[in-house]
């Protein structure tokens, strides 16, 4: 039996294959590209999913991050086989490939979801573990921490600990402002060529204290990441490749991964040339700080657009 998952919202995904493992009974094994470095999927997968211990839930993580090659290899003998497996993809999957289309009867999308459903989740895990979550407090968690379900629950675990009810008060002093949140949501803007968002997002973080400089190192921080991965992903690398080759933790480059898909190589690269030169004219006092930050944002978001 052959699922695909795919999305960026990892934790659901990652609910649905434990669920998965439970319905079947199943202990779950799971495989990389590594794996099949050393063995065939021929000789991985052919046998079938019954191990030593029983029935296994096999899981095949990032198959898009594979050569095309190797992605029909796996299909055919997942197809001529009697496994139970999961493909599951960690990011949005190109839907022009060959294997997308092979496999989108069996898909089943896991987006990040929209901020009002991010709340709403929240408030339902609140009640899940026996306590609850005003509502402006959810949406206030999720301005600060965006709508990554993962960060999201590990916030509210460590906050329900010690309080049942969470209220915005709370919020407000026990949640930090999170500035790589709002850096990615300048991005996100920059993705759309989205001025007025990206403004926006340089607004909040000089609010929340962060310096012009601050945010001129975190922008060079992001696109020298992105470029690396960009780089990357047009040689063919999968994720551990790209991590080996840009000494890049293999966190980041899963983070930063989907990200890097929706900019070219040269958009980055000049992206990051007028980070640099925008740094050096306000050190070299060619323009006020916040001028040429602005400046700097205006240009990246024509350019995106």
């Amino acid at each position: 039996m052959l699922y695909y998952f795919y999305g960026e919202d990892t934790y659901r995904a990652r609910q649905a294959i434990d669920n998965l493992a439970l319905e079947h009974k199943a202990r779950v094994r799971w495989l990389d590209q590594v794996d099949f470095e050393e063995r065939t999927p021929g000789e991985l997968l052919g046998r079938g999913s019954r191990g030593l211990f029983g029935q296994e839930l096999l899981v095949i993580r990032d198959v898009a991050d594979m050569s095309v090659s190797l992605q029909g290899d796996i299909i055919a003998a997942l197809e001529c086989g009697s496994a139970l497996c999961v493909l599951w993809d960690r990011t949005r999957p190109d839907k022009r490939s060959d294997t997308y289309k092979k496999l989108q009867e069996k898909g089943r999308a896991f987006d990040l979801p929209q901020p009002r459903a991010a709340m709403g989740w929240l408030m339902a895990q609140a009640e899940q573990y026996g306590g609850s979550i005003d509502e402006a407090a959810a949406q206030m968690m999720v301005e600060r921490l965006g709508v990554d379900s993962w960060r999201l629950i590990t916030e509210l675990e460590k906050i329900m600990v010690t309080h049942e009810h969470v209220t915005v008060d709370y919020v407000a002093t026990a949640v930090p402002k999170a500035p790589a949140a709002e850096m990615f949501a300048m991005l996100e803007a920059l993705t759309r060529g989205d001025l007025g968002r990206a403004v926006e997002s340089v607004e909040i973080l000089l609010g929340g204290g962060a310096g012009e400089f601050y945010i001129l190192s975190m922008l060079a921080y992001q696109f020298r990441t992105l470029l690396a991965i960009r780089r990357g992903i047009d040689q063919g690398q999968g994720q551990a490749e790209i991590s080996g080759a840009g000494g890049l933790k293999p966190y980041s480059v899963q983070k930063n991964y989907s990200h890097a898909r929706r900019f070219s190589e040269s958009y980055l690269r000049h992206g990051l040339t007028r980070i640099l030169a925008t740094d050096f004219s306000i050190r070299q006092g060619k323009v006020d700080q916040r001028t040429g930050l602005m400046m700097l944002v205006l240009s990246l978001a024509k350019r995106g657009n």
